[in-house]
């Protein structure tokens, strides 16, 4: 395996800036490619690499296919990058592989979308205060507002002990990667290049990356492709629903830890299933891996985290080494923050229920890939919204799967395995929608310099 080049990775690939608590996204048509790409020579050395450990600021960037066209990357090293990016997510395929239909349909979308400007670029802003936020995003507009038209400006909103709106702890499972990350369980580290292009894949190929034998040597090398979407949530909805489930022992707490298969801890309910523990010890949060639940009594087979990884869950492979190996091929490493005020500062079921729900909330879902058909597409179309997912009959993902147009039932159920009957729940309506989305493409630092020189 060749060693990682640390200073020509944009840090965000790798690190998630996890004490920079505030957060913009800035997406950006370019106007005057030459003068873009002069002001890109002049800050190329300003973008956070993976070498040092971003302080009090952060800045990364990434682009559109339309964007790299833009700045005259040669069409033979433009042709070499994935047919995914290059159609772009809001394709009619790509809808279906999605999801991206009836109310998550493109045509909706508030950006990325068919009817939306088109997007060249992405600048993914971070800062450890709302002042330095501000003052880094004034600068930056500043110097390329005579060149760019600024199409969407995304807040961020850092909420309680690191949840998201629904009240659950975010963030806990994650995949570490081989030279990367010390310490990481076997099961649980991918190959450097299932996050990086040109680096040893899963499959022990090295990852294709777009180059040429000229201007654009290498020019993919150390990038990585970054999905890009916006998921509303309906947080009153959601637990509004599990508030009207009246079972002999179920209350809405438990029923929604069954969907997520987590506490709002974070506490996995395949160590703790009847109820969450009063402290989660962050050595336990990913230590399980289903192979003793098989049946999905204890974590249910549609929960949403079981869904999205389903770790050692019998794929029909022949021991749990191999299921979990074959899982590992999918993985992605996600970046996402929330946005919009939660709906209760502690994130109390009861009190949301209750609160004013005029504002819109949710999930600015950011992952990196290194391919977007076999990680991304993949987890979305056969995991996340394929209603007969293992042994499942008409069970979407609780939260993310995208529910069928109006008047048609088909995967709405939530099936809750337990003895000596099974509970379902039925008709569960949809309770995150797709605002907007884009594949991007994050450089590395010499492709960075490549593009800012090119003459093509």
């Amino acid at each position: 395996m060749q060693p990682i080049n640390f200073p020509n990775i944009q840090s965000l690939i790798l690190y998630a800036y996890k004490d920079l608590h505030h957060a913009t996204y800035l997406m950006l048509h370019i106007e005057h490619p030459d003068l873009f790409k002069q002001w890109l020579s002049d800050n190329v050395d300003n973008f956070t690499t993976s070498d040092c450990q971003a302080e009090s600021t952060a800045i990364n960037i990434a682009f559109t296919a339309p964007g790299l066209n833009k700045l005259n990357l040669s069409q033979h090293t433009y042709q070499q990058f994935s047919r995914e990016f290059k159609e772009g997510i809001a394709t009619t395929k790509r809808s279906q592989v999605l999801g991206d239909e009836a109310s998550n349909s493109p045509e909706k979308w508030n950006w990325g979308g068919p009817s939306t400007p088109v997007i060249d670029v992405l600048l993914l802003c971070y800062a450890d205060s709302d002042s330095a936020l501000k003052a880094q995003i004034s600068h930056i507009t500043t110097e390329i507002e005579a060149y760019t038209t600024q199409l969407q400006e995304l807040s961020t909103h850092s909420l309680f002990e690191r949840k998201e709106h629904f009240g659950f702890k975010d963030g806990l499972s994650q995949p570490k990667i081989a030279g990367i990350h010390t310490n990481a369980k076997e099961n649980n580290t991918l190959a450097p290049g299932e996050l990086l292009l040109g680096q040893e894949s899963g499959y022990g190929t090295t990852t294709p990356f777009p180059h040429d034998n000229e201007n654009f040597k290498h020019f993919g090398k150390d990038g990585s492709y970054l999905v890009f979407r916006q998921l509303e949530q309906d947080v009153k909805g959601f637990w509004h629903y599990l508030d009207k489930q009246n079972t002999e022992e179920d209350n809405k707490v438990y029923l929604a830890a069954k969907m997520v298969g987590r506490w709002p801890n974070g506490a996995p309910i395949s160590l703790f299933p009847t109820q969450e523990p009063d402290h989660l010890n962050p050595a336990i949060a990913n230590d399980f891996n289903y192979s003793d639940d098989p049946q999905g009594n204890l974590c249910p087979m549609a929960s949403h985290i079981r869904r999205t990884n389903p770790r050692a869950t019998d794929l029909g492979l022949s021991n749990v080494k191999d299921n979990i190996a074959s899982v590992n091929h999918h993985r992605i490493i996600r970046r996402g923050r929330p946005y919009g005020k939660p709906l209760h500062k502690h994130l109390s079921p009861t009190a949301m229920m209750k609160a004013d729900d005029s504002e819109p909330r949710g999930l600015h879902f950011l992952c990196f890939n290194a391919d977007l058909s076999r990680q991304f597409e993949f987890i979305q179309q056969t995991w996340v919204n394929n209603e007969k997912f293992n042994g499942l009959y008409n069970d979407l993902d609780p939260l993310l799967g995208t529910r069928p147009k109006e008047h048609d039932i088909s995967g709405g159920d939530f099936t809750i395995s337990q003895k000596p009957m099974r509970h379902k729940l039925k008709n569960i309506p949809q309770f995150v929608t797709t605002k907007g989305g884009a594949y991007f493409f994050m450089p590395s630092i010499s492709a960075l310099k490549q593009l800012a020189n090119s003459n093509q």
